[in-house]
Formats: structure tokens, sequence, C-alpha cells
């Protein structure tokens, strides 16, 4: 898709504008700049580094049929695009989207406006963002209808679009109920491999959520952001074996993946409040057969 995305109805349309019965509808879309892939024009070629940000007015989906890329919209953050995801943009949020790791963004796709998606946007039914589409390239019968000169064509690929729409919103609903679930595979990880360091990207790729969606799940679940809430695993662990073995910090504090002992006390006393050895030494005899 073309960096300028300033779409005027009387351009799209010649010298007029959608007919009256398309308006009244209200949802039209624009075939000048609604296109597939086989069609000899730019492509958005550009790498995702290099692309401008940039505002649509008008909605606009966008299907990756070869590639891969990335999408960055402005307070939301950045998300992989693979092949088979659709983009889908409303008028006035800041994007930009391209190709990564050296392959091109080849895409099919749509534009289109009116009251009818200014609602479903309201609504959340329909919300920028990536969401899976497949490989089949839906897009395709869509731009064919509005091209059309046929009404009866162009009323059947609104309509087409509109389930198109609410198919992508259940599907995108039910991903985030499942994201939701596996949210609980997330903690068992962790807990699973205290030695380990999960990064952000990492725990975001198992949920398939954008990393800031990971860490606004994290807060409303554990109300602690991820680094935080490792960071209380191991000291809850710590505390554990502090309480229940004769295991030096020095062990306690690798086994839980730090190398550097002074670090995992100063982890462990900013969560529990005190050090290590002063946690232990607190412990009464009937607390800990060890203390």
């Amino acid at each position: 898709m073309g960096n300028d995305k300033k779409i005027i109805v009387n351009q799209i349309y010649g010298n007029r504008n959608p007919p009256d019965c398309i308006r009244r509808y209200g949802l039209w879309c624009y075939p000048g700049n609604s296109r597939i892939a086989e069609e000899p024009f730019p492509s958005n070629s550009n790498p995702f580094e290099k692309c401008p940000s940039r505002i649509f007015e008008v909605y606009s989906i966008s299907h990756l049929v070869e590639g891969q890329g990335k999408l960055w919209i402005k307070n939301k953050g950045e998300f992989k695009v693979r092949k088979g995801d659709c983009i889908l943009m409303a008028p006035g949020i800041v994007n930009r989207y391209g190709g990564v790791n050296g392959e091109s963004y080849i895409e099919d796709t749509l534009c289109f406006n009116g009251p009818v998606a200014d609602m479903m946007h309201d609504s959340g039914i329909l919300s920028c963002g990536v969401f899976p589409l497949g490989n089949v390239r839906r897009l395709i019968p869509l731009v064919n209808s509005i091209r059309d000169a046929s009404l009866d064509s162009i009323f059947s690929g609104l309509i087409r679009l509109q389930q198109l729409l609410m198919e992508i919103f259940l599907s995108s609903h039910s991903a985030k109920t499942h994201a939701y679930s596996f949210f609980d595979t997330v903690i068992q990880n962790i807990r699973d491999s205290p030695e380990r360091w999960w990064t952000v990207s990492e725990l975001s790729e198992m949920c398939r959520l954008s990393m800031p969606q990971l860490r606004r799940v994290f807060l409303l679940k554990t109300g602690m952001s991820p680094k935080q809430y490792i960071d209380r695993v191991k000291a809850e662990l710590a505390a554990d074996q502090l309480k229940n073995t004769r295991r030096t910090v020095f062990d306690i504090a690798h086994a839980l993946g730090y190398s550097d002992p002074y670090h995992f006390s100063r982890r462990f006393k900013q969560v529990m409040g005190v050090s290590p050895h002063h946690y232990r030494k607190s412990l009464s005899w009937k607390d800990s057969p060890y203390s």
C-alpha cells in the first residue's frame, strides 16, 4: 500500500460522488485504492524501518499474501505481521508498516468509509491492529464486486465486507479468550523454570500478544508488570528455601539464575523488605527447623 492514503471521494469515483443509494446505505468502498497483488502497482516494498509514520483518512484492511512484516501503532507499540494476517486501520490513527528481514510486504488491500464503519469502530467491532485472516485471499471477490457497475454487485460486496469485519471481530474475541486462558501456561512456565530470565518478548510470543498487551494482561491478572512478577516468584521461592533448607544464600541465588549473590540480595530485599540473611535469622524455631 502506498504511503499516501489521503483519499477523496470525488477523486475515487471520477467527477461524481458515490450514488445516493450507497451513501444512504452508510458504507462504501474506494475502487481506485483497493488493489490485489497481481496488479501492476507499487506494493509496500519499503522495509519497516524506512516506512514513514502516516495517518489514513479512510478505513483500510490490508491482507499480507506474501512476505512478512511489522506494524507500529502510536500508543500501542509494534506487532509482527505474518503471511495470512491482516491489518485493520481506522482514520486518524498514526501508524506505519512494512516488510522485515529483507522481504517485501505483498498485500491485497481494500479501502472503505461511511457511518456504518464509524459505528462498527465506535462499538469496538472494528479495531486497529493485526488479526489472523488465513491464506485464502478473501479480499479479491470484494474488490471485484465493488468495481462492478451493477448496484446489486456493489451491495453484495458491501454486505460481504460487513460479514468479513464481523468474522474478524469474533475470531479476535475468541483468540483473546484463548490468550487469557493461555496466560496460566505462561505463569506455570515461569514457576517451572525459576532459574530462567524470561524476557517480555519471549512471554508475549508465547501468548501471541504484543508486548504492551502482555503488560496489560499481567497488570490485570497479577497487579504487577512481568518483571515485577518474575522477581516476586524468585523471591518467594528463595524465602521457602531459606526457611526449609540449609542451603547457603550463594547456592539459592545460583539456583534462581543470579550470577551475583549481591544482586540477588538486593532484589530479595526489594520484594520481601529484608535481606536474605535477616529473613532467615528472623524466623523462629517454630517456623524453621534450620533457624
